[in-house]
Formats: C-alpha cells, sequence, structure tokens
C-alpha cells in the first residue's frame, strides 16, 4: 500500500506549539503579547491588588485562548485558596450585589460608608473572589469606592452592616460556604503572627496590626 504524505494542515499542526495553561505572573515592562499563543495583540487581567509586582495573565481573542485562561483563572483560585464569587452568588446573590453599599473599617478605625463590590468582577481576576492575607482564618471581600480598593474582612462587614442579612445567613456564609482555615496555624500565618492568634475571633484589621510580629 502506497504511503500518503501528511497534510499540509496536519504538518502545520505539528510544527505549531503547543499551547498549555499558564500561572499568573509579573510581566517585564512592555510586556503585551497574549501569554497563551503569543499574539502580539491581547488584553491585560490582573490577578492581585495593588500596583507593584502584581501578577497578571495577558490573553488575545481566540477562543481557545480565552477558554485557558479561563481554565488557568480557576486554577489559580483553587491554588491560592480564594473562592470565586460565582460560587458565593448561587448561594447568597445578595452579597454579589454591586448596587448595595457598604459600611468598612478604614485603616484609621473610622468607619466609611459607601464601598461597593466591582461591577466589572466578573472580568477583573483581582477582585472576584474571596479570599485571605497571610495565612489568616479570616475571609476578606474586594470592594472599591472611587479610586480606592480594599480587602474587606468579611467579620468587620457583619459587624458594621448588621442588618444587611439575618444572623443565620451570615452565619451559613462565614461558617458553611467558605472553607474552613483549619485547626492549626498555617507557616505563612506564623510569619506574621504569634500562635495565640490563630485562636482569636476575628480581631480586625486595626488590632491585627497590632498583632503582627
Amino acid at each position: 500500500m502506497e504511503e500518503v504524505p501528511p497534510t499540509i494542515d496536519l504538518v502545520a499542526s505539528l510544527d505549531a506549539p503547543a499551547q498549555k495553561l499558564v500561572e499568573p505572573f509579573v510581566h517585564a515592562p512592555g510586556q503585551t503579547a497574549c501569554d497563551f499563543c503569543g499574539s502580539a495583540r491581547s488584553q491585560r487581567y490582573k490577578f492581585d491588588l495593588g500596583s507593584t509586582a502584581c501578577r497578571e495573565l495577558r490573553v488575545c481573542a481566540s477562543s481557545k485562548c480565552d477558554g485557558l485562561w479561563s481554565e488557568s483563572k480557576s486554577k489559580f483560585f483553587a491554588d491560592e485558596g480564594r473562592v470565586p464569587l460565582e460560587v458565593v452568588e448561587s448561594s447568597l446573590p445578595g452579597l454579589i450585589d454591586t448596587k448595595r453599599t457598604w459600611k468598612v473599617v478604614r485603616g484609621s478605625g473610622e468607619i466609611e460608608d459607601g464601598w461597593k463590590l466591582a461591577r466589572n468582577w466578573r472580568v477583573s481576576p483581582e477582585m472576584g473572589a474571596l479570599q485571605r492575607l497571610r495565612g489568616e482564618p479570616w475571609w476578606r471581600i474586594p470592594l472599591q469606592r472611587d479610586d480606592k480598593v480594599k480587602l474587606a474582612l468579611l467579620d468587620e462587614l457583619r459587624t458594621h452592616n448588621p442588618n444587611a442579612f439575618a444572623d443565620d445567613v451570615w452565619d451559613m456564609l462565614l461558617k458553611d460556604l467558605v472553607p474552613s482555615a483549619g485547626d492549626e496555624p498555617s507557616d505563612a500565618f506564623l510569619e506574621h503572627y504569634p500562635a495565640r492568634v490563630w485562636r482569636l475571633p476575628c480581631p480586625g484589621d486595626a488590632k491585627l496590626l497590632e498583632l503582627r510580629l
């Protein structure tokens, strides 16, 4: 039987670089190519709050790259222990209401009203998940007010917005919807706090600053 040479399409597919998941990373200045295929035109997605050492991914308009970007985001959230807001939305949509305003404790201890969930949280990974800082057991939600952004403690949100939900709903959020941090402090926690702090009810940001090593 005569051997049939490979088609041009097959040869092209064999020569093309394999696309794979990419972990968010700190890009070099001027680095704008798609992280999945190298296309010169791409859109930037941040995964951390702040302007320094911010991990990002860049993705082009290709449906395949967009799918890989979504998979990379999901893996990043899982690896970082973040809870996507879509998970919370299905059980407690009122928390994800972008029109709702919240009272938040500022670093000075002052209570400030008018904080909201970002309207574009679905396409802004840095604003699209609950997370914990420094290995702490207390969950935070990203909120914004004008050009300011804050990872607000859910426990403080409950204290200063008690009428937002009934107590049993807050309990469901804080005890059932989000994973428990476990019984023992993590190494990341012990780098920042004495072990005894792990057992405290959420002290709030102002007190946590005092307790840090």
